[in-house]
């Protein structure tokens, strides 16, 4: 009866927290479970100092999948608390982004979206943090246990993201986040065809491990760096067959910011003992100007962020690649290559866009 009583707290909870968190950048979702909710907006992303990394994503709850249904055809604007805006475009159903623009460290920022309908929301200004520190990252290439969706045991080689990071001229009321992010590439099989032409590549981006959230909290540590902090770790699969880039993104965040991130934390990794606390209702600070007790999920944050790179090739994992290249076989058949070989665009998160720094 008790464990009844604390799962239905846990549930009432995690209704009001988004269904897809965005781990800003590559839009993949933090699995939490939930009960049958519908109807409910959902606004979440960020302006950073970094100019690819500033991110809206707006949608609608549904009544059974986790994932929000997406909204198109709004008008995004950030301001900057000097009677400066600016707008962020749509680029794939839902998805917002604000092209070429870094914050300023100091700078209060907040979000304004008008949806087509004509309801209007907005956030709560929030002030840019003014320092962030530097991050430095590696990895460790090892065969681990592994146990798959449905529950059979293995062992895999795996890739883990380790970072360290400098805190010394962080001030005392400091709060971070970090998070990886992969990109990698797909070189399509190049038929031969009579015009000579060459398939684009594909370049995919997915966040690693999101429900690993990694905070800090200055106020209650008195150290002025971390070394060799677990990030995540990835299994090593046919996307390493060229080159594959690991993104380690160090994200100062405000102190409302840092207490949103910590309650979806301990929401996120809920394991539902009756000895488990539920955390406080987890509110955002985005709010229906013409309504303020519509229950808006998500959050909008201003952050200042610092990137590490590294990249990797298949030389550096001195492991056994065995997986089917897309090299042209000399058969036309497309059925006789991986699906990725013929249509790489059908990979999730996939694009042409190639990212500058790759």
């Amino acid at each position: 009866m008790i464990r009844s009583r604390v799962k239905k707290l846990v549930v009432k909870v995690s209704l009001q927290i988004i269904p897809f968190l965005l781990l800003v950048g590559c839009l993949t979702p933090i699995t939490i479970e939930t009960d049958k909710v519908g109807g409910s907006i959902v606004i979440s992303g960020q302006v950073s100092s970094l100019n690819d990394r500033n991110i809206v994503q707006i949608g609608t709850a549904s009544q059974d999948a986790r994932l929000p249904f997406p909204l198109s055809g709004a008008m995004v604007q950030l301001f900057d608390g000097m009677g400066n805006d600016f707008y962020y475009s749509e680029s794939l159903p839902g998805i917002y982004k604000l092209e070429n623009f870094s914050g300023v460290p100091g700078v209060p920022y907040s979000l304004r979206v008008t949806l087509p309908d004509g309801t209007i929301y907005e956030s709560d200004p929030e002030k840019m943090p003014e320092a962030v520190g530097t991050i430095n990252t590696s990895f460790v290439v090892a065969n681990e246990a592994y146990i798959d969706g449905e529950g059979t045991p293995s062992n895999q080689d795996f890739i883990s993201i380790y970072h360290s990071s400098n805190l010394i001229e962080l001030p005392a009321k400091s709060y971070l986040r970090w998070s990886v992010e992969e990109t990698f590439i797909i070189s399509p099989t190049d038929y031969p065809d009579i015009s000579g032409s060459i398939p684009p590549p594909c370049f995919i981006t997915e966040t690693i491990d999101p429900q690993r959230i990694v905070l800090f909290d200055k106020t209650i540590s008195s150290g002025t760096s971390i070394q060799n902090q677990f990030l995540g770790r990835r299994i090593i699969d046919y996307s390493f067959l060229e080159k594959h880039y690991f993104s380690s993104y160090q994200t100062a965040l405000t102190a409302n910011a840092y207490e949103y991130w910590r309650k979806i934390n301990i929401l996120a990794n809920q394991v539902g003992s009756i000895f488990d606390t539920p955390p406080a209702r987890i509110e955002g600070n985005i709010k229906n100007i013409k309504n303020y007790s519509e229950e808006v999920l998500g959050y909008f944050q201003a952050v200042n962020e610092n990137v590490d790179r590294i990249v990797i090739f298949p030389s550096m994992l001195e492991v056994p690649l065995e997986f089917q290249k897309c090299d042209f076989t000399g058969n036309f058949n497309p059925l006789d290559y991986p699906t990725r070989c013929y249509d790489c665009l059908r990979v999730r998160n996939s694009t042409y866009d190639r990212p500058v720094w790759f």
